[in-house]
């Protein structure tokens, strides 16, 4: 067992519950004044969806930001500058399902020196139909 800040999984479980339910203490102080200015920021699954929307608002704010999709899409870099009024604002490949994929993304940061000071990891993974494995139910005999 950890040594954390709870000697057993019973009373780390009942914290838990209270921290779900309890008024977060951040949740009103964001505003629109808030801003990333000077912060370099990553949203993966940049293409649609919240993705989408979180890239827009953040390059909004001022985030020197890198946008991933896993196939290259122009369409999605002029809509997410439109829309946020920035040009700050780049997107690169990065496909979650092939190692190779984030290995070439992370070396071209490293390139590229690129330092992230905020990641949204947005994108979903699903795998291949040929490494998931589906056995037939047990039926009674």
């Amino acid at each position: 067992m950890s040594h954390g800040r709870f000697n057993n999984p019973v009373v780390a479980a009942l914290a838990g519950f209270k921290d779900l339910f309890r008024k977060q203490e951040f949740s009103d102080r964001l505003s629109d004044n808030d801003r990333f200015d000077g912060r370099t920021c990553l949203v993966t699954g940049a293409n649609s969806g919240l993705g989408f929307a979180l890239a827009v608002e953040m390059a909004r704010r001022g985030a020197r930001l890198i946008c991933t999709t896993r196939r290259l899409q122009h369409e999605t870099l002029v809509k997410i500058k439109k829309q946020s009024g920035s040009d700050n604002v780049e997107v690169r490949t990065l496909d979650l399902s092939r190692l190779d994929s984030i290995h070439g993304f992370i070396d071209g940061l490293v390139a590229d020196k690129i330092n992230l000071d905020a990641i949204i990891l947005n994108a979903g993974v699903a795998l291949p139909l040929s490494l998931i494995h589906i056995s037939e139910p047990t039926r009674p005999v």
